[in-house]
Formats: C-alpha cells, sequence, structure tokens
C-alpha cells in the first residue's frame, strides 16, 4: 500500500513538473517584436536597377518575408528623385500575406508617379511602412543598430537605379580649389589637372583618382582609387570606396557647355571644389545629384 501511495505521489509530482515546464516562455519570447520585414535572399543576389537601355520595360523582383511572423501589411511607397528635384511618395504595393514576392516593372512605377514611361529618369528612393498584428506600424527610423548591413536583408529601406543612355566616359582637364585634408584645408590654393572617366558597365564609369589630384598635393599620396562614378539618367553619384575604405559625396553645382562644376567630399572628411572641362569639347549633359 505505501509502495502504491509513493508511487501516485511521484506521479502527481511529475504532472506539476510538465505543467509548470509547458507553460514556461523564455524572457525574450515575451516581449513583443517590431513589425520587421527583409528580402528572403542575399541582397548581393538581389539587382537594384532598372536598366532602361537594354529592356523597354524592365522590373524588379525579389522575394520577402516577415521573420518573426507578425505581420499583416507591407506598404510600400517610393520617391522619385532626378535633376528635376524630389517627387512622391507614391504607392506601388500593398502586400497583406507574408511571406510573398515584391515584384513591380518600371511602367507601373511610371504610372503611380503619374508621368510616362519615356519620363522615368533619376533614382527610386523606398520607404515601408509594415503593420504589425495588433495594428502597430513601423518604419524604418523605428529600429536601432546597423540595419543596411546587408546581413540584415532589410526590405524596409531601399533605392534603386534607373539606368538610362549615358556618355560621360572621357578625359578632363580640372582645376580644384577649396581642398581640405581631415577637415583642415591644405595644399595649394589651386591644383590643376586631368582625370580620365571610363565606362565600366551601363551609366558606370571607373576613375584615375576620385580626389583630382587632393591626395597628392596635400598628402604626397597616391590618387584615390576604386570609385565607381554612376549616372542614373543624369543624376550623378559616387559608390564604392577608395583604398583606405572612404565613401564619396559628388555634389553637381552648375553645368555650363564642356564645364561641369562639382564639390565633393568623402568620410574622411577630405574634399574640394572641381571644375571638369571634356577635353573632346562636347557638352555635358544637364547632372544633377
Amino acid at each position: 500500500m505505501k509502495r502504491i501511495q509513493s508511487l501516485l505521489a511521484v506521479a502527481a509530482l511529475s504532472l506539476v513538473f510538465f505543467a509548470c515546464e509547458s507553460d514556461f516562455v523564455p524572457p525574450h519570447e515575451s516581449v513583443p517584436k517590431g513589425g520587421f520585414v527583409r528580402f528572403d535572399s542575399e541582397v548581393e543576389s538581389i539587382n537594384f536597377v532598372m536598366d532602361l537601355t537594354v529592356e523597354s520595360n524592365p522590373s524588379f523582383t525579389a522575394s520577402i518575408m516577415a521573420p518573426s511572423n507578425n505581420v499583416k501589411a507591407y506598404d510600400l511607397t517610393f520617391d522619385l528623385v532626378s535633376t528635376q528635384g524630389v517627387a512622391g511618395p507614391f504607392t506601388i504595393a500593398n502586400i497583406t500575406t507574408l511571406p510573398s514576392t515584391l515584384s513591380f516593372d518600371a511602367e507601373a512605377v511610371a504610372k503611380a508617379a503619374g508621368i510616362n514611361l519615356a519620363d522615368l529618369k533619376g533614382r527610386l528612393d523606398f520607404n515601408a511602412a509594415v503593420t504589425r498584428e495588433d495594428g502597430t506600424i513601423f518604419t524604418f527610423d523605428d529600429f536601432t543598430g546597423d540595419l543596411n548591413n546587408p546581413g540584415q536583408r532589410q526590405a524596409m529601406q531601399f533605392s534603386i537605379s534607373l539606368v538610362c543612355p549615358s556618355d560621360l566616359a572621357g578625359t578632363f582637364d580640372y582645376v580644384q580649389t577649396n581642398m581640405v585634408a581631415n577637415g583642415t584645408g591644405c595644399g595649394s590654393s589651386s591644383l590643376a589637372g586631368t582625370v580620365t572617366w571610363a565606362e565600366s558597365g551601363a551609366g558606370m564609369y571607373t576613375t584615375t583618382d576620385a580626389s583630382f589630384g587632393q591626395f597628392g598635393d596635400c598628402y604626397g599620396d597616391t590618387p584615390a582609387a576604386g570609385l565607381t562614378i554612376n549616372d542614373s539618367c543624369d543624376l550623378l553619384s559616387v559608390s564604392g570606396a577608395d583604398q583606405y575604405g572612404d565613401a564619396y559625396t559628388y555634389k553637381v553645382i552648375s553645368v555650363d557647355g564642356p564645364n561641369l562644376t562639382l564639390e565633393w567630399t568623402n568620410t574622411f572628411d577630405d574634399g574640394g571644389t572641381v571644375v571638369l572641362t571634356r577635353q573632346d569639347g562636347k557638352d555635358w549633359p544637364q547632372l544633377g545629384s
């Protein structure tokens, strides 16, 4: 009889432990997670370019997912950034079931922006509003940390470049003034030389010196190399990094026939003002940045 009672007691105790174990929720699981949507593949494998020189109506397609399984809506808008300024935001997608495929073509983009496809030029900057199941809305700005790290695969904020016929290759004479090195004035008051942009792809160009002689004059260093100059339907930008890992910005100030005036800076706080004159005598297109 004692043995039976002992077995019953053990069984009851086991039942209590089993119930407690099954009801246990790790502390981090009880905290509501943000409404976050990401691409369901590595960002390096996604083509963030619509090349209008290859196709009359190029498209963008990518699979998206909500890793926390707590999203009921993904609303995507875009701004059209061109030499005429910034227009938007315009709505391009409303997705209510995840995972899903985000897909649209250039005609859909132009229609959303209220323009003809032939007038679609510049860059598309996208922003998502993600609604969690409880109705809370999240955007890119609601997340902290390095969300732009490619490993995050975030689909909350991204850009697509539009590629139009481009003809920026050539060798140019330059005169540079207002040079700074690490935020401090340096070098000559005026520096002259030549730089060559060579086409490396549709709307993409390598440059023999992204600093237009500033590295040599201020640091006694070799030219800034490793950058790509992008012509996104007359919208000038710079991608990549130089030999020290610094990114660059080119800001177009004016275009006057064969003369292009721009200001450049990098993330080391170098910079200057440059006038580029085409040696072939051709006029620059009406570039913006």
